[in-house]
């Protein structure tokens, strides 16, 4: 938990703990091997790609909140 604080606010992270407490996550296994998962949020759905295994750019998963639109447009990060 410590080394989440050094990068994300502590909202964030009881968000995302109380996520995981509820069970709100779906993990799929792919036949590429791959492990998207779907996030059960109070407002929608989120689809998770974690380890895009990208080489190409520093950001190596994906969701489709806005949260995560938010940290990568204040990062220097981008997804093309």
């Amino acid at each position: 938990i410590e080394t989440l604080r050094s990068v994300l606010p502590d909202t964030t992270i009881i968000a995302a703990l109380d996520i995981i407490y509820r069970e709100d996550v779906i993990k799929y296994k792919t036949s590429l091997g791959r492990h998207p998962c779907e996030v059960l949020g109070i407002i929608s759905t989120y689809t998770v790609f974690p380890h895009l295994d990208v080489a190409s750019t520093a950001v190596s998963s994906y969701c489709a909140c806005l949260s995560f639109a938010y940290a990568v447009l204040i990062s220097e990060n981008r997804l093309v």
